[in-house]
This record gives structure tokens, sequence and C-alpha cells, in this order.
């Protein structure tokens, strides 16, 4: 179960580095534009101050965090630092990032993010691929009757010019219901021997033949 927190404002996250070398410690601040964060559970937004900056890590653990378009960044490194070894290093920073400063002996000890703005949350659900299975079909067609009867067997009711009744399990028990098709549907076979109707327009945008794969490779 996935819960995803979205800032609802520009110019509306601000992230904290921490970064250590020894007994000193510097700190960048960087601006997005958006940014948003996703929680197995709900995040409550209820104590938050639109007016006021609140660490995302309050509302519960995050899971996977994504922010998009900086737009400014400010170093505050440590006080007494050369200016000069201080541009070196933003230099270093700005043009190889932090593995730039890791070669320089520095570590990102922390990382915070903060939000002000309203926000908003809302439930993810998960994306799913259809399994690569394979199944028999036969198109209803008016000069495939006896044909449509051969494959279907029992499970093919009263046919007229323009319907055919087929019996099918419903919800996946072992009830049967009866389908009703219409003339050009197609008829699948499922993967527990069941029979059930499918409209073109679906049908062939769910499937293909396996024909068209033996030509490509023949």
């Amino acid at each position: 179960m996935t819960w995803r927190l979205s800032t609802h404002e520009k110019k509306s996250v601000t992230e904290v580095q921490t970064w250590t070398n020894g007994e000193l410690t510097a700190q960048l601040e960087l601006g997005w534009r958006w940014g948003h964060w996703e929680y197995d559970v709900k995040p409550d937004i209820s104590k938050h101050d639109p007016e006021s900056q609140t660490d995302v890590f309050e509302f519960g653990d995050v899971q996977d965090q994504e922010q998009d378009d900086c737009c400014w960044q400010e170093w505050t490194w440590p006080e007494g630092m050369d200016e000069d070894e201080m541009e070196r290093l933003t230099d270093i920073f700005n043009e190889d990032g932090t593995e730039g400063l890791e070669n320089e002996g520095w570590d990102n000890s922390d990382t915070e993010y903060f939000v002000t703005g309203p926000l908003d949350v809302e439930f993810v659900p998960e994306n799913y691929q259809k399994k690569p299975v394979v199944v028999q079909a036969v198109r209803f067609t008016a000069d495939n009757i006896e044909g449509l009867r051969e494959f279907c067997g029992d499970s093919l009711g009263a046919v007229t010019e323009t319907e055919a009744h087929i019996l099918t399990l419903e919800d996946g028990s072992e009830h049967q219901v009866e389908h009703i098709a219409t003339l050009g549907d197609y008829i699948i076979k499922g993967i527990k021997g069941e029979f059930y109707p499918c409209k073109p327009d679906i049908f062939e945008a769910t499937y293909e033949t396996t024909w068209r794969k033996y030509e490509q490779v023949n």
C-alpha cells in the first residue's frame, strides 16, 4: 500500500544536506519547485502549518521520493574557512556532484527535506501487468457456427444469427452464468477451461495471434 504526499505550490521544497570532513561541518540548501514522498501508511498532515516548514519525515517513514526542477542552492561553509577554498569546493560540487566532494574527503552525513504551503495526499494503486498466457479463441461469425460448437462444446447454448449464449464461470467460482456474445465477438477459452465472450476492440488491443510471431521468425 502506497500513499503519496506532494507539494501544491511552486518553490515549496527545501533540501538540507549536511557534509562533514573530520571536525569540519558544511551545509548545502537546495530549493526545489516540486516534490513528492511515498509512505506505506497514510501521512497525517493535520498538524502541518502551511506557513511554516515541516520535515517530511515527521509524517512517517519515507519509502521513496522525488524532487523536480532545482531552482537555487546555497552553501554554508565552516566558519574561518578560506574564501578560495570555499570557491574551490563549490566549483568541484557544481562540476562533479557528490562524488567530487567525496573525493575531497567530505561525507554527506545527513539529508533533510522540508515542505511549506498546502500539501496533497493521495493513494497510489499498484501497477500490474498480465502474465504472458496463451489463450485459444474463435470469432463468432455467421459462417463458423459449427466450428464454434466444436470449440465450446456444452458451454455453448442457443445460437441465433446474431447472438450466441455462452455458459461461463462467475467471479472465478464454480457457479455458471450465461453471457451473450453478439456477432463479431471473440469467444475465449480461459486458463480454467471456461469460455467467455470478448468485444473485438478489447480483444485486438489485448491479444495477437501467435501465427504472426511464427511468420516473423520464418
